[in-house]
């Protein structure tokens, strides 16, 4: 499995405090199947502000540190952004580090609201060859009351230019009902690409997927399931476009049932 969403690095945001946390994290995310992870610090969030450089050199000393350790889990280089108007600028001019250096940018809204414009900044991007992966959009509160925004969102542009991250852990209720109730809808809407853990420690924000894996697996079948973990990260590690069957479908009225 491939985790794309993890703050395990140590002390540079509000993740892992140390490096025994991080390599506390790195074991049981091998333990769990995990085999690449794609460290996230957060940036531009109004409280941490991460240098790309100071990101790679971070993973690669801990990529060295786990061969020691003989951990068998490959960690690369990215970062998870909150959305603002400078974020084409600043992604353009080097600030910004895209997952694995590729093309792929894992952005985060505000939880409290929608972002005015957010499609406009899409736009933006997409010119300049990136495409956007939406972390954890189940627990922003303004999708949580109106997930068919994820629907129109999604249909104003190609296919897989935009992909939403569920956070394995609102699937086992971790992160509240309404997060679990949501996560369910995009499931079964097809309105959810990727899974990954927002690992922030080892304890009550572990790195772990299968069993989420397991979960989602009743909703929606082992085989896409499967491809949240596996083939669709994939593609983000390595810049390339989605090929699958998964179409969007408008949740609203199923939502009304809630």
């Amino acid at each position: 499995m491939i985790d794309v969403h993890n703050h395990l690095l140590p002390a540079l945001d509000d993740g892992a405090e140390n490096l025994d946390e991080t390599l506390r994290m790195c074991r049981m995310a091998a333990e769990d199947g995990i085999d690449v992870v794609v460290a996230t610090p957060h940036a531009y969030d109004g409280k941490f502000v991460t240098d790309p450089d100071t990101i790679r050199t971070a993973v690669a000393e801990l990529n060295d540190r786990l061969a020691e350790e003989g951990i068998d889990l490959m960690v690369l280089p990215g970062m998870e952004v909150r959305v603002s108007a400078e974020l084409p600028h600043r992604l353009l001019n080097g600030e910004i580090l895209p997952l694995n250096d590729r093309t792929y940018v894992l952005v985060e809204f505000h939880p409290a609201h929608i972002p005015v414009g957010f499609e406009n900044l899409v736009h933006q991007l997409v010119q300049s060859g990136y495409r956007l992966i939406l972390a954890h959009p189940e627990q922003n509160i303004g999708i949580q009351a109106r997930p068919e925004y994820l629907y129109k969102l999604l249909n104003l542009f190609d296919p897989f230019t935009i992909l939403c991250q569920i956070t394995a852990a609102s699937i086992m209720e971790g992160n509240g009902s309404d997060s679990a109730k949501t996560a369910k809808i995009l499931l079964e809407n097809n309105l959810a690409h990727l899974m990954a853990s927002d690992a922030h420690n080892a304890l009550s924000r572990p790195p772990v997927l299968s069993p989420a894996v397991n979960i989602a697996s009743s909703i929606i079948g082992e085989e896409r399931a499967a491809w949240m973990v596996t083939d669709f990260p994939r593609a983000v590690i390595e810049g390339e476009p989605l090929s699958a069957q998964w179409e969007p479908q408008n949740p609203r009225r199923w939502w009304r049932l809630w």
